[in-house]
């Protein structure tokens, strides 16, 4: 008999197209992704709320590659209700990715439910406190998003690299 148990390619097989689609973007196979966007073209919008998540995932592990590769194809720039991936790209002082995500046109003022933060708040809060606070320039993601439109977001806090792109375009801290 056939083992399925941990068997991940016996159920990635049977799965619906939209997970074989999100997991195709996921680990960069571009050659499956159109095959199954031939074979089912209206599968882009037929995506759930929560596979229109897989982007706002890929963005909080900060990959880059399969950010750009969902884009190129057309996957809701949004994510889905909640934090974008611009949301992450800003966190992660991740400049590529946030450049990627601002040619589509994103929405900049999107508000996290959870943190109740848009992408600009985030990438304030993660030049103190993210991840990668210490490897990355979030001024430069900030200035870029200010440069998108983004709207001045009340602050306390961020990098002292932060403060300066902040006051150098009017944002004084919050008191």
């Amino acid at each position: 008999p056939e083992v399925r148990s941990y068997d991940s390619r016996w159920r990635l097989r049977r799965s619906p197209p939209e997970v074989k689609l999100a997991n195709a973007f996921l680990v960069g196979d571009e050659a499956v992704v159109k095959a199954l966007l031939a074979s089912h073209p209206d599968l882009m919008e037929a995506l759930s709320d929560a596979d229109c998540r897989q982007i706002s995932y890929a963005a909080q592990d900060n990959d880059a590659s399969a950010v750009r590769l969902m884009l190129e194809y057309g996957w809701p720039v949004a994510g889905c209700p909640g934090e974008t991936p611009l949301h992450w790209a800003a966190f992660h002082r991740n400049l590529a990715m946030t450049r990627e995500i601002l040619r589509r046109n994103p929405p900049l003022e999107q508000i996290d439910p959870e943190y109740h933060g848009t992408p600009l708040g985030w990438a304030i809060y993660g030049s103190e406190n993210g991840w990668s606070r210490k490897t990355g320039k979030h001024s430069d993601v900030i200035e870029i998003l200010l440069q998108a439109g983004a709207q001045p977001v009340p602050w306390s806090g961020g990098s002292d690299a932060v403060k300066e792109v902040l006051r150098r375009h009017g944002i004084e801290p919050q008191s």
